[in-house]
């Protein structure tokens, strides 16, 4: 199950906002997290996650080796105080049972943060 908290993401924006009207600088930053070698019939996450003090912007994901997963969810989320972006990528069935699947997925994340 994702979990998804509007109240901080928004927070995180209006910060935001406010230090770009106050003509502060911003540093951006792509963080990833990854999911690699994974196997048919079977469902993954990936969070990449914002430092303390960083608002996530945006965020998305990334697949590999020739073999695309289904993604099943892709959004921004929040622990506490932290944001980031979750991606729930599910592997197909091979036809052949003894060809193993092996794919690599990454979920990736845009933060900001005044400086």
């Amino acid at each position: 199950m994702f979990k998804t908290n509007s109240k901080a993401l928004a927070i995180g924006a209006l910060a935001l906002v406010f230090c770009v009207s106050a003509d502060a600088a911003l540093e951006r930053t792509v963080r990833n997290a990854g999911v690699m070698g994974f196997a048919g019939n079977r469902s993954y996450e990936a969070t990449a996650w914002c430092l303390p003090g960083e608002v996530a912007s945006g965020g998305g994901y990334t697949s590999g080796y020739g073999i695309t997963p289904r993604i099943d969810d892709s959004a921004p989320t929040s622990d506490g105080e932290l944001q980031g972006w979750k991606v729930r990528f599910t592997a197909f069935i091979v036809p052949d049972p003894y060809v193993p699947v092996r794919m690599v997925g990454a979920a990736y994340v845009v933060c900001l943060k005044a400086q």
